[in-house]
């Protein structure tokens, strides 16, 4: 198991068949061409997120090399530590090792965009190698001019606004603010999409309101009149681990509620939307206790029909199968982009394999195909085999395509630009204060308000 705590192996190449130990000598044939990955997590933040994307990518290379390698030889896996973001020269030199020194085809990460943002124009682009990451999502990735070396398998943050404004334009309202957190690119990329995807409906932003620490201020401020006396129906919130705690969501809902608009209703009573799933703090006991005295039932009224979105990966941690293998290597179950880093790997190593060859150049050349267009697999061995027998495969990704109650579709189709777009699930608030996932937005609904 690769945890916390363990020793970075900075010399020998990872692969770890089943019962083998770290750093045992790869094998391969040296008539073949051998394709090198790179991994490149943030092991030193301590955080369990660059563990289990290393599990990830290091259970699908596994996997592979059990079904025959790719080429002909056994793919090797270099790890390297992305460190805790608090110095960008430590992934630079992390990723400039694996590829002058390792020779690494493709490096696998990084988990952080910060640290993306970082290689991807100074290391990357004139290496000419490949760099894929599972769970980068700042917009700021789909502006710089990678020609064609970067791909993600995770959205970007602004897909998420887009996401919110095209299912408040399924409501009534047509006026609207936001109150985002903090003057963050990440957080105006997500705007920006909102007002594209609610202005399509014919809706309107009245304002944006940037989050100063007092939510009843913001609110107050968000919910003023508009210039034709107008008070808006809608609330979009932008925030990006502002709720860290059920304690800083109380305070929000709080807020909402002791606060009236110029129209004489509770701010909580309009429809509010997030571009956050509120799984992770939400409880109906955060609409109790409220300081300005309003009666229990007309809070829960007024919360009913608040909503959130979330794309696919915030909910869907992989098929039963991919939980199944990655607790036997790991010994934990998978947290969230775990699964996506397997698929991260998978589609680099199905490239390598379609292309024939383990030139940087025709692998990229090749990610798009593997991804879409073709005969729908989900299984590494079996999409080996298929691209060996010259089938053209469009790999699903290891998702179980099921939440609570709610079947759904997905694949990692890549656009041309090297980004993926998500279906989307909504969790809405019940009269009962629950919280529910209610419906699901098709990626290809999302994608016609989203623009890179």
């Amino acid at each position: 198991m690769w945890a916390p705590g363990a020793n970075l192996d900075r010399d020998e190449p990872i692969y770890r068949a089943s019962g083998d130990v770290q750093g045992q000598v790869v094998i391969h044939d040296d008539r073949n061409p051998v394709l090198i990955l790179g991994s490149l997590f943030e092991f030193a933040s301590g955080l369990e997120l660059g563990f289990a994307e290393d599990n990830g990518v290091t259970l699908a290379v596994e996997q592979a090399n059990q079904a025959g390698g790719i080429l002909g030889s056994n793919v090797i896996l270099y790890r390297r530590d992305a460190g805790d973001g608090s110095d960008l020269e430590v992934p630079r030199q992390a990723a400039i090792d694996l590829i002058e020194n390792r020779g690494a085809q493709a490096i696998l990460g990084t988990g952080w965009s910060v640290n993306a943002l970082a290689i991807l124009e100074d290391v990357i682009v004139p290496s000419q190698v490949l760099l894929v990451s599972p769970s980068n999502t700042a917009p700021e990735l789909a502006g710089i001019d990678d020609r064609g070396w970067y791909y993600r398998v995770s959205d970007s943050e602004s897909v998420r606004g887009a996401a919110a404004g095209f299912r408040a334009c399924e409501g009534e309202g047509r006026t609207a603010v936001v109150i985002l957190e903090g003057d963050w690119a990440w957080v105006y990329g997500s705007v920006e999409a909102f007002e594209r995807a609610f202005g399509s409906c014919g809706g309107t932003v009245l304002r944006t309101v940037v989050f100063n620490g007092d939510p009843a201020q913001a609110i107050s401020e968000a919910l003023a009149p508009g210039s034709g006396g107008e008070t808006p129906d809608t609330v979009f919130l932008a925030f990006f681990g502002l709720f860290s705690d059920s304690t800083s969501m109380r305070d929000f809902f709080h807020g909402a509620i002791c606060t009236v608009a110029a129209d004489g209703q509770r701010a909580s009573d309009r429809y509010w939307i997030h571009n956050q799933e509120l799984e992770s703090w939400y409880r109906p006991e955060l609409l109790t206790g409220n300081p300005c005295g309003v009666d229990q039932g007309s809070v829960m009224a007024d919360f009913a029909g608040h909503e959130s979105v979330g794309p696919a990966f915030d909910y869907d941690f992989g098929s039963q199968a991919f939980w199944s293998d990655f607790v036997n290597q790991s010994g934990q179950p998978p947290s969230i982009f775990a699964n996506l880093a397997y698929d991260t790997a998978a589609l680099v190593m199905l490239a390598a394999e379609e292309a024939g060859s383990v030139d940087p150049v025709e692998i990229r050349d090749h990610l798009i195909s593997v991804s879409t267009g073709g005969e729908p697999v989900a299984v590494l061995c079996n999409a080996l085999i298929m691209v060996r027998n010259g089938v053209d495969i469009d790999w699903q990704g290891t998702f179980e395509r099921s939440v609570g109650d709610i079947s759904y579709q997905i694949d990692h189709d890549f656009e041309a630009s090297g980004e993926t777009i998500s279906p989307y699930f909504i969790s809405q608030i019940q009269e009962n204060g629950t919280l529910r996932i209610v419906d699901w937005l098709m990626d290809e609904d999302v994608s016609g308000a989203y623009q890179p």
